[in-house]
């Protein structure tokens, strides 16, 4: 896949860009998957990785993990390896799959940027947010387009998410190849670590980083262990 997402914040308090843009590659590489090499292997595919030299990343990367800044929103791309057809059924049901902890209540069509595609509202207990997500196919390119909302005001928010996922423009093959690098980054365990000490390392919260590695806060790590950590 060749992935464009597209999100924005309106939970009504600052939110540090870096950690929405996590937010939004925990939906598309999604939990669970396993770091081989340099490659991070999910339900929905396969995406390069890369880390410094000294964490042991050896392999050569493949395809990158783009980021752009385009007015107020981020936009981000990522290349898959796809294991089905990519369909707008297919790429939802594996984005579904991939995050169980989200509960979709609503779905239907929508159209945007003269594509038809899916929407679907999504609500998560254990982070108090409402997830609404458009997801649309366009002959090798796959769209995800999120809005995010407090669990108790997604249904407010609907009608505003939807107006700008309809407002959506996609990005031209020209403007793609002009995007530069920005690529997962991998963590080995050392000795003595846990998810406080490696969340100071790179500013981020320890429930972060556990939950999208499928990992309890609490979790006993072992020294070699790889971690996936967000961008």
């Amino acid at each position: 896949i060749k992935g464009q997402i597209k999100g924005w914040d309106m939970t009504g308090k600052a939110l540090r860009s870096n950690h929405y843009k996590g937010m939004i590659d925990g939906l598309l590489l999604g939990r669970g998957g396993t770091i081989q090499g340099n490659t991070y292997k999910s339900k929905v595919g396969e995406c390069a990785v890369s880390a410094p030299l000294e964490w042991e990343i050896k392999e050569p990367d493949q395809g990158p993990l783009c980021l752009l800044q385009l007015k107020e929103f981020s936009v981000q791309l990522s290349y898959l390896k796809t294991k089905e057809p990519l369909t707008t059924e297919n790429f939802a049901k594996a984005i579904e799959e991939q995050n169980s902890q989200l509960k979709k209540t609503e779905e239907g069509e929508i159209k945007a940027a003269n594509i038809s595609g899916r929407i679907a509202t999504y609500l998560s207990q254990e982070e108090n947010k409402g997830y609404r997500i458009g997801y649309f196919v366009k002959d090798d390119l796959a769209y995800l387009l999120v809005g995010l909302a407090p669990l108790d005001k997604i249904g407010a928010a609907q009608s505003d998410i939807d107006r700008i996922i309809k407002s959506f423009a996609v990005l031209s093959r020209e403007e793609l190849a002009l995007l530069p690098s920005n690529r997962l980054k991998v963590y080995t365990v050392q000795e003595g670590d846990d998810f406080k000490k490696i969340a100071r390392e790179f500013s981020l919260e320890p429930l972060e980083i556990a939950r999208f590695n499928g990992l309890a806060e609490d979790a006993q790590l072992k020294a070699g262990d790889k971690l996936k950590i967000l961008p």
